[in-house]
């Protein structure tokens, strides 16, 4: 990738984004790209910007999908001649002269440095380029352009607008803002150039927005988090260390864990872990309860089939413990097995029976300081969680379970509902 500091790169987005639109007139090809590259030529020289000559504008308009195509293709070659002017001092002026021609260039000596004030914080270390799509779609809103003759303090205005400009692109309520605004492609740099071009009458939407809370903003932001689609039913936690989150358990009074359904004998879980040692640790305890649970399975099996053979009487107390245990404990085909998942991440496949046996049914569902959600106990929520993480729906991301806690593998206040992005990975 080509390395450009951060004012350099916010100055290519601009740039081109301006230069591509203006180039689109023209008909695709090597003008198109010598006319991207008078424009940051323009810029390093500070001479006036070129201007698309009348003669030779296209004579029809492109249709919709010719447009999609020319616009991945100058995206592609933009990006090749990126990388192939890796660590040219002046990357602004090598890419330039990249696009107008083919042929050798004379050595051009960079502009000389910004000189920046020792009170200013130190200019930011050389970071890989964005690729140009990213740079095509995500254009800061700011139309200002650093040159050569900028002075120390507008510099330093523009950088804090940088700064803060780089928060509201992170922040979800604008993308979904801009992704729910009237347009006939979700491309902003597409939607320009589609209008001024004579496009279709764009389309329009209506959105409902509920409330969120400010830590789930900021998780988000962070990339620590995504928001939840409509296969999640639970409710997330307005305090404690899961803040912003949804915890995978929907309940913390222990009445209410005979309120819960049974669930399939066949259903599955996929549960992560932070750490391999986490993983082996809850494994371990899983793998003796499976052991149990199979145990008091088989004996139920084997009184009702004497009892049914008329071998063996059972009374009526007798015959409903076993049928209990087959109904709750039973576990067949997959869910009858503990599959540890090795590609990316630290995870198990494991029954939903026995995941409901282990970290509901034996363990201690109450509220620890700390672990507090400020949700009540909610066992139609609980339901809605175990439904979602069992369902298995190739449209969509998969519902997982994601143990937060590093230190207590077997904390069943720290699961947390989670989207696995790949098989062994969340």
């Amino acid at each position: 990738m080509l390395l450009i500091s951060q004012a350099e790169q916010s100055t290519l987005e601009i740039l081109l984004a301006d230069a591509v639109m203006q180039s689109i007139r023209l008909s695709p090809g090597k003008e198109q790209f010598a006319f991207i590259g008078q424009c940051l030529l323009a810029h390093v020289e500070s001479t006036p910007p070129p201007t698309v000559d009348e003669k030779k504008v296209r004579a029809t308009n492109p249709s919709r999908s010719e447009l999609n195509a020319e616009l991945k293709e100058i995206a592609n070659v933009l990006s090749r001649k990126l990388n192939a002017t890796r660590g040219q001092s002046a990357p602004i002026r090598a890419l330039a002269e990249a696009l107008v021609g083919d042929g050798p260039k004379p050595e051009v000596p960079p502009p000389a440095p910004l000189a920046v004030p020792s009170t200013l914080p130190s200019p930011p270390k050389p970071r890989p380029a964005a690729t140009t799509k990213k740079l095509l779609k995500s254009l800061p809103s700011s139309k200002q352009m650093i040159s050569r003759n900028s002075t120390p303090e507008t510099i330093s205005k523009m950088n804090v607008a940088s700064w803060t400009e780089s928060f509201m692109a992170t922040d979800p309520r604008k993308q979904l803002y801009e992704l729910f605004q009237p347009g006939t492609e979700p491309s902003a740099l597409e939607q320009a150039i589609w209008a001024q071009m004579g496009g279709q009458t764009a389309s329009s939407y209506f959105t409902v927005w509920r409330p969120t809370s400010y830590d789930a903003i900021r998780l988000m932001m962070e990339g620590k988090a995504t928001g939840k689609s409509l296969n999640v039913k639970g409710k997330s936690a307005k305090k404690g260390k899961l803040s912003g989150l949804v915890p995978f358990l929907q309940i913390s009074d222990a009445a209410h864990k005979d309120k819960l359904p049974t669930s399939p004998a066949t259903a599955v879980l996929r549960l992560y872990f932070k750490s391999p040692e986490s993983r082996d640790a809850a494994q371990s305890k899983l793998e003796e309860v499976r052991q149990q649970m199979a145990a008091r399975s088989s004996v139920a099996k084997a009184a009702i089939a004497a009892h049914d053979a008329e071998e063996a009487v059972l009374d009526e107390s007798a015959l409903t413990r076993h049928l209990m245990t087959l109904r709750t404990e039973l576990l067949e085909g997959a869910a009858a097995q503990i599959t540890t998942l090795e590609e990316s991440g630290y995870g198990l496949e494991i029954g939903e029976r026995l995941f409901v046996q282990v970290y509901i049914q034996q363990a201690d569902i109450s509220h620890p300081p700390g672990w507090e959600t400020g949700r009540p106990s909610e066992p139609d929520y609980m339901d809605l969680n175990l439904q979602s993480a069992r369902k298995v729906d190739p449209l969509h991301p998969r519902v997982v379970i994601f143990q937060f806690d590093d230190q207590a593998a077997l904390n069943p206040r720290g699961l947390l509902v989670a989207y696995e992005v790949s098989r062994g990975s969340v």
